[in-house]
């Protein structure tokens, strides 16, 4: 097989879920160290070992990926080639702080090319108009999607530096000038509010939000898609129970749990709005569900959704919502690992 055959061959295992035989059809690349689309391909089946090893070796999988990725960095700096932004969009994510900062406006960079390029090429066809069209929206979508990942670092890593919130500012304001329908872009806008004591503004955005999400909800779905949105609707889920907001919070919930209602965590989410709602019986129908799908080796998860079965019995009922989590930096993690 061709280097391109190849390539093609070990995404394809990736997408069924044999990232495995993907690494050992890879090492059949020549010179595979020069080859940037086959380092993004390799790092990308290390990625998805990372999540199904089942003998510890999660964190070598992710620095191998790492490795690879900043070799495909090296070798593309331009992001010409292979897939493009994506190899400094995964090397935000892998990364922390300031190193994150650096990576994901190197793919900004990528990404705001790429879609000024688009709109030279459709000048010259007037005929490809649609493939602009869906070119460009996707564009404007992933870019949209690495400046609230920006915004994230800034509020979370980067809290303290004297710059934070202005780069916060200026990151979320550029994104709804990308594109001012992207859902997920109100919510950072939200979370932005939020940290500068402006509930009412934060409130508006999460309302925004959920309109635009479930406009979006109404078009076909595919399964990677909807993992995405999944993500997208637990974030907005929460958000909108810290603005007060808890008849969102249970429609996001729901809307979760229609893509996938073997979800644990949209369950859970979907008990606290109601729980806050006052309908203790329907929040603890909603923690029994989430226990029947819950994994068995997430045990801070299946406590957190007995508390929420424990209500119907009169039990902690004067506990705020999601305390719980607050108190266990294990099932925080899990609730926030979108």
């Amino acid at each position: 097989m061709s280097s391109e055959e190849i390539i093609i061959r070990a995404r394809q295992l990736i997408k069924e879920q044999d990232a495995k035989s993907a690494v050992g059809v890879l090492t059949e690349l020549d010179s595979i160290e020069t080859n940037v689309a086959g380092l993004e391909a390799l790092a990308e089946a290390y990625i998805d070992l990372s999540g199904r090893d089942d003998n510890g070796n999660d964190d070598d999988n992710v620095s191998r990926a790492y490795e690879l990725y900043v070799r495909a960095a090296e070798l593309d700096p331009q992001g010409t080639q292979g897939t493009g932004a994506d190899k400094f969009l995964w090397l935000g994510q892998l990364s922390g702080g300031h190193d994150a900062i650096k990576w994901f406006r190197v793919g900004c960079d990528v990404l705001r090319r790429q879609l000024a390029s688009a709109g030279d090429d459709d000048n010259n066809n007037n005929n490809n108009n649609n493939n602009y069209e869906s070119k460009k929206k996707e564009g404007q979508s992933k870019l949209c999607d690495v400046l609230n990942a920006s915004v994230e670092v800034w509020m979370t890593d980067l809290c303290m530096e004297p710059e934070a919130e202005a780069r916060c500012e200026a990151l979320v304001t550029e994104a709804l000038m990308v594109d001012s329908a992207h859902a997920d872009s109100y919510a950072t806008l939200a979370s932005v509010r939020l940290s500068q004591s402006r509930p009412s503004e934060a409130r508006v955005a999460v309302q925004t939000a959920w309109d635009l999400a479930s406009s979006a909800l109404s078009s076909s779905t595919s399964a990677e898609e909807a993992v995405g949105r999944i993500g997208s609707l637990h974030k907005l889920a929460r958000l909108a129970l810290e603005v007060d907001r808890a008849d969102v919070s249970e429609q996001a919930s729901r809307a979760a749990i229609g893509l996938d209602d073997q979800v644990a965590e949209s369950w859970y989410l979907l008990g606290l709005s109601l729980r806050e709602l006052g309908r203790a019986a329907d929040a603890a129908d909603a923690g029994a569900s989430g226990l029947e799908v819950v994994a068995d080796d997430s045990p801070d998860v299946r406590d957190a959704l007995q508390e929420l079965v424990l209500l119907d019995q009169g039990g902690n009922e004067n506990d705020e919502p999601g305390q719980e989590l607050d108190d266990d930096a294990d099932l925080e993690e899990w609730i926030d690992e979108d």
